[in-house]
């Protein structure tokens, strides 16, 4: 071999390995991040992302870091939202107990540090109390509203000057004879208040007795 030969072998071997030195020198490619969106119970609700990212696979991929997602949970008819749990990680369960937030929306960093995020928008099942009174002049009532399962709810039941409080009735069965009505949210309730005139004796009677009749009494 002559010695021109080696010495263009050893420049393009030189070449070679300036390369390759420079392609070790070069930063990695910045990761992408994955979201993965939960909604507990299922069918409770929605949540749309800002932005929304590429869903594949059932998760949402950001491919440029770091991205900051707004997270917007909207409740499904019946229902109202409770919290959001996050974790850092994918997939659930994580390690640790979840980040709670009640914030509605709330927004998460998907970073070089953390990549890949779980989030579950938690919402629960809610209920309508109905209250009214019978007859409308009788008397107020309080409590009525929307309450959410398990909740603890209190309707209150106040005469008005010439009424009595009789009971409380649902469907026409008597439920209560308590003016506060206290009882756990389990489903909707339509709750009437009854009230009654109040109710007066009149004495009469004549003096003396042998001086007349009088009538009226009762």
């Amino acid at each position: 071999m002559t010695r021109d030969r080696r010495y263009r072998r050893w420049v393009i071997g030189l070449l070679w390995a300036l390369v390759a030195v420079w392609g070790w020198a070069q930063p990695a490619h910045p990761p992408t991040g994955r979201l993965k969106v939960e909604i507990f119970p299922a069918g409770a609700g929605s949540v749309t992302l800002d932005p929304s990212g590429d869903l594949y696979g059932g998760f949402y991929w950001y491919p440029d870091l770091p991205t900051t997602v707004r997270l917007t949970a909207s409740p499904s008819s019946g229902y109202t939202f409770v919290r959001w749990e996050i974790w850092r990680s994918i997939p659930v369960p994580a390690t640790g107990n979840p980040e709670e937030r009640s914030a509605n929306p709330t927004s998460i960093t998907l970073s070089y540090t953390y990549p890949d995020w779980t989030v579950r928008a938690v919402f629960v099942r809610t209920y309508t109390i109905t209250v009214s009174a019978n007859p409308a002049a009788g008397g107020t009532v309080t409590g009525g509203g929307t309450y959410a399962h398990g909740a603890t709810v209190t309707v209150t039941a106040q005469a008005n000057p010439g009424y009595d409080f009789l009971n409380w009735t649902e469907n026409g069965t008597v439920v209560s004879t308590d003016a506060s009505y206290s009882f756990t949210a389990t489903g909707n309730r339509t709750l009437v208040a009854n009230f009654a005139l109040k109710q007066y004796t009149i004495t009469v009677s004549a003096n003396p007795a042998a001086g007349g009749t009088v009538t009226g009494g009762g």
